[in-house]
């Protein structure tokens, strides 16, 4: 399990995530529920980090320091006809949905939700959970390349 080391409780958080913040989702501090994997695509670049059980409710999560500010949050992943409905959390707040789903397979999709606005830095949970699937799915696969914040203000 990685590890954060902050030496002291008076950390100046200003000096942290003064552009942006990407993470890598193969390896999560924590399964809910769920077992997540990651397995290649068509090719050495295309490892994509997903819920084997394709199960509605799968969940994991990562831990992320932001600094005080106002974010963009991006997912890299496919959008495909067996993709389910994913929410994401900072701690316990909703900052985005996104409805995978797509009539034919896209490689490198970036769904994307701005506004996030971080009122104090601090190091947060951030979780990925399964909720549900469009009509026209069939499945509740996640497929994660990676995730990234982008202070925006």
């Amino acid at each position: 399990m990685p590890v954060l080391i902050i030496p002291s409780n008076s950390v100046d958080m200003s000096l942290l995530g003064g552009g942006s913040t990407s993470l890598s989702p193969f390896k999560p501090v924590g399964v809910v529920q769920g077992t997540w994997t990651y397995g290649n695509g068509a090719g050495a670049l295309q490892q994509q980090f997903y819920n084997a059980t394709s199960a509605d409710a799968d969940e994991c999560y990562w831990y992320v320091l932001l600094s005080q500010g106002t974010y963009t949050f991006q997912k890299v992943g496919m959008k495909d006809t067996n993709l389910g409905i994913t929410k994401w959390y900072l701690d316990a707040v909703l900052i985005a949905t996104f409805d995978l789903y797509a009539a034919a397979s896209t490689q490198w999709s970036i769904s994307e939700q701005t506004g996030i606005v971080v009122t104090s830095g601090k190091l947060f949970k951030l979780t990925v959970k399964i909720d549900g699937k469009n009509a026209l799915s069939t499945n509740y696969k996640d497929f994660i390349n990676g995730f990234q914040f982008i202070k925006t203000a």
